[in-house]
C-alpha cells in the first residue's frame, strides 16, 4: 500500500472497501491528496472520501521483542528497545532506524523489553484509570504519578514517596492519559506500527515520507519537527484508513447476546481472535450455528458489510443459511435485509446492506441449519464493519 502512498504499485493486490462497504481487488498505482489511482479492469481515481479502507488481505500479527509505545490517539510505535527519556518527552528509535520524539502527555502506555516476547498489539494489564501504573519485570506494581523519564531512569511519585526505577527493571508503564480522537489517514505497517499521518509525501516510487500527528515542535524540542517525520519503504505499508472514525468493527461492539436455534440447548458467543490484534478495525467474527446473535447498533450506523464464508474446518460438509436482519427500535419486529446460502462449493460472498433508521436498534445475524444438521452450521464474517454517517 505504500504503493498506495508512494506512487507505483509493484506489490500484490489490495482490497479496496468503498463507502458502500463493497469490496474490489485492485492494484494500487498512485496516491495523491485528492485520492487514489487504482487499476482493475481499467484505471480509475477514487477520492479520499469515497473509500473507507484499502488493505492487504488478512495481515497477521507481529512479534515485538524490543518495545512498544502506544499513544492516546491510537498510534503504536514499535521500537528497537526501550525509549530514552527526555524529561517530559521520550525519544523512540523505530525499527526503521528513524527517531521520533513524543511528549509524555501524549502516551497511553509503553511496553518495555522486560515484558518479554509478545505480539506488537498485546494490550497492557488492567490498571486504575486514575493513576499512573508501573509494572516491574518481577510483577511488583507501583501506582501514583509518573514525573518524567530521564535517560534510562523513570521517576514516579508513589504513596511511599518519589521512586527512581531503571527502565531495564520495568515491563509496562500505563499512564492515566485520556483517550484522544483517532484521526486519519491511519496506516498499518508490517512491523506492527500504527501511524496517524498529518501529511504524506512520495519522494520516490519506493519510498514514502510520513509526518506524524501528535508531535508539537514547540512542546518538545527544535528537532521534534524533523523527528516527527519518517520514511518507510513502500512494501511496509499493509493498510490505510483515510478516516478511522467512519467505520466500527462488529467484533468490537459491546453488549452482544446469543440464543440457540432449533433443538440446540446452548450457543457459544461469537468468536473474534483478531479483535484486539494487529488490525482489529477490520476484524473477523465467527458464528457457530444454529444460532442467533444480536448487537446493539451505535448511533449513526447507516450500513453493514461483511465478506461471508464457510469456516475452514466445516467446508467438507457445510450446509447452512445466513440471515441478516435489523430492528428499528427496542421490541420492534426485525426487518430482513439479506439471506445467503453456504455450502461446500460456496465462494466467499460480500454483502452490504443499508440499515433502518431509529433509536435503540439491533443488528441480528442468524445461522440456520441445512440438510446436514447443526454440526456443520457456521459462518465466518470477514471485515465485518458498520459505516457511520452518510
Amino acid at each position: 500500500m505504500l504503493c498506495v502512498l508512494a506512487g507505483l504499485c509493484p506489490g500484490g493486490p489490495y482490497i479496496l472497501i468503498d463507502t458502500d462497504l463493497n469490496e474490489s481487488t485492485v492494484e494500487l498505482v498512485q496516491v495523491r491528496d485528492s485520492g487514489l489511482l487504482v487499476r482493475d479492469e481499467s484505471s480509475r481515481r477514487i477520492p479520499m472520501d469515497r473509500f473507507v479502507a484499502i488493505l492487504r488481505d488478512a495481515p497477521g500479527d507481529w512479534r515485538a521483542v524490543g518495545g512498544v509505545v502506544q499513544l492516546a490517539d491510537g498510534q503504536r510505535l514499535v521500537s528497537e528497545g526501550a525509549p530514552l527519556g527526555r524529561g517530559e518527552s521520550i525519544r523512540v528509535l523505530l525499527r526503521s532506524r528513524a527517531e521520533v520524539i513524543v511528549p509524555l502527555e501524549s502516551v497511553g502506555w509503553m511496553r518495555l523489553p522486560g515484558a518479554g516476547d509478545l505480539p506488537a498489539s498485546a494490550a497492557p494489564p488492567e490498571t486504575d484509570p486514575f493513576d499512573d501504573t508501573v509494572v516491574l519485570a518481577n510483577n511488583d506494581t507501583l501506582r501514583g504519578f509518573v514525573l518524567g523519564i530521564d535517560g534510562e531512569t523513570l521517576r514516579i511519585e508513589a504513596e511511599t514517596g518519589v521512586r527512581s526505577v531503571s527502565l531495564s527493571e520495568i515491563a509496562w508503564v500505563v499512564l492515566s492519559t485520556p483517550q484522544a480522537e483517532r484521526r486519519g489517514p491511519m496506516l498499518w505497517l508490517s512491523d506492527g506500527s500504527v501511524l496517524s499521518a498529518a501529511s504524506l509525501e512520495s519522494e520516490s516510487p519506493t519510498e514514502l515520507t510520513i509526518t506524524l500527528r501528535g508531535i508539537d515542535p514547540s512542546a518538545a524540542s527544535q528537532e521534534a519537527s524533523a523527528a516527527g517525520m519518517l520514511r518507510v519503504q513502500r512494501d511496509e505499508v499493509l493498510a490505510l484508513l483515510p478516516d478511522p472514525g467512519r467505520v466500527v468493527s462488529l467484533a468490537r461492539l459491546e453488549g452482544v447476546s446469543v440464543r440457540p436455534l432449533g433443538d440446540r440447548r446452548w450457543a457459544p458467543a461469537p468468536q473474534s481472535p483478531d479483535r484486539d490484534g494487529a488490525f482489529g478495525d477490520l476484524a473477523s467474527v465467527t458464528l457457530s450455528g444454529p444460532v442467533e446473535a444480536r448487537w446493539p447498533l451505535p448511533n449513526g450506523a447507516t450500513r453493514f458489510g461483511a465478506t461471508i464464508e464457510t469456516p475452514p474446518e466445516a467446508r467438507a460438509w457445510v450446509d447452512s443459511e445466513v440471515v441478516i436482519l435489523a430492528t428499528r427500535g427496542r421490541g420492534e419486529e426485525a426487518m430482513p435485509l439479506a439471506r445467503l446460502k453456504l455450502s461446500q462449493r460456496s465462494e466467499p460472498q460480500r454483502i452490504s446492506v443499508g440499515l433502518p433508521s431509529g433509536r435503540d436498534r439491533e443488528l441480528i445475524i442468524r445461522i440456520e441449519s441445512g440438510r446436514y444438521g447443526p454440526v456443520h452450521s457456521g459462518a465466518v464474517l470477514r471485515r465485518a464493519v458498520l459505516l457511520l454517517g452518510d
